[in-house]
């Protein structure tokens, strides 16, 4: 525990991108992990292990720190092979751990304990925070199945879960510029204390730490906005919003370009501009979806036991999925008139 108590303070000495230099030296350069970080070697992880997911670019298992004390989940690349840029699944480690460290100790963001390289595999090592909101990606093709722990919040404390869900958007969105291209109710954890997590890493989009990023990895991933690129072109009609579409994933998009009935995603996701090319979007976009997809906000609305604090919450939906991203509030606005009506 003194340990990352030592760790904890050290991170903070150093600036975010401070930390993102020392992220991408380990991994570019083969220097030492991080000075900051308690985890630096196998042996800082318990040998015994319990899976919880491989089927992506990574395997995940939960463990302990090796001295008995806190549940961390381990993080590898999926397939063996050294680190190196250019390689999806590398690329997509760098991009997760660049989240982490920059937004270290924001709301929402898991704490990065460390990691450690070998021959065949990069590792890093999370502190537990908690269990997943739900099981399944939230469309009807495969529905939410909520955890009981998210229901019991949700009827006891609607709007300090709410609140918990807008400071987590605001941590990676707002705060960090990074967009959530891959959607999924599984994707956030809630823990004992109410917080909600985004513990999958979301895509660089916009701010410095976007720009760190694309000194190493420019085109992980074409479903991610990239600006500073060349805006993507769109057609006319409906093979435009394909076209725009295509920067993110089904099931975050509107219903007119294929995805299921009840995922619902901001407009700009598709639009196409009239020079032809496709609208932007950053964090608004979030705004939208903390609104409309049916496993946030409108369940915590829906469960609610104090039936005023759910007409309170409720009224901020309309706003939250303005067509125009401009007229929407940001989380900090949201935020803020939350805690005035307390």
């Amino acid at each position: 525990m003194m340990a990352l108590v030592v760790v904890a303070t050290a991170a903070a000495a150093a600036s975010p991108l401070e930390r993102l230099e020392r992220v991408d030296a380990w991994l570019a350069d083969g220097a030492s992990p991080p000075r900051h970080w308690a985890v630096r070697g196998p042996g800082d992880v318990a040998a015994a292990s319990t899976f919880l997911a491989g089927k992506g670019q990574k395997v995940v298992n939960a463990s302990r720190l090796a001295d008995g004390g806190a549940k961390v989940v381990v993080k590898a690349l999926h397939k063996a092979g050294a680190f190196r840029f250019g390689d999806r699944a590398s690329d997509i480690a760098y991009l997760e751990l660049l989240y982490l460290e920059f937004l270290r100790g924001e709301p929402g963001v898991p704490e990065l304990l460390g990691g450690w390289a070998t021959a065949t595999s990069v590792v890093w090592v999370v502190r537990d925070a908690g269990r997943a909101v739900a099981a399944g990606t939230g469309s009807s093709r495969s529905p939410a199945v909520f955890a009981a722990a998210y229901d019991a919040r949700a009827r006891a404390d609607p709007l300090g879960l709410a609140a918990a869900w807008l400071r987590c958007f605001r941590s990676f969105a707002e705060r960090g510029g990074f967009v959530l291209t891959d959607f999924k109710a599984d994707q956030f954890t809630l823990d004992a204390r109410g917080d909600v997590y985004l513990v999958d890493g979301p895509a660089p989009n916009a701010g410095p730490a976007a720009a760190f990023a694309r000194r190493r990895v420019n085109a992980t991933d074409p479903r991610a906005l990239e600006p500073g690129a060349a805006p993507r072109a769109c057609p006319a009609g409906d093979a435009g919003r394909r076209a725009c579409g295509k920067r993110t994933y089904k099931w975050h998009l509107k219903c007119h370009v294929g995805c299921d009935n009840d995922a619902y995603a901001a407009p700009e996701l598709v639009a196409c501009r009239a020079g032809g090319t496709c609208a932007p979007f950053g964090a608004k976009a979030h705004v939208y979806d903390a609104a409309a997809k049916y496993w946030i906000l409108p369940r915590v609305v829906a469960l609610a036991e104090d039936r005023s604090a759910a007409a309170r919450l409720g009224a901020l939906l309309p706003r939250m999925m303005s067509e125009d991203p401009r007229d929407r509030p940001t989380f900090s606005a949201l935020l803020e008139e939350l805690e005035r009506g307390a």
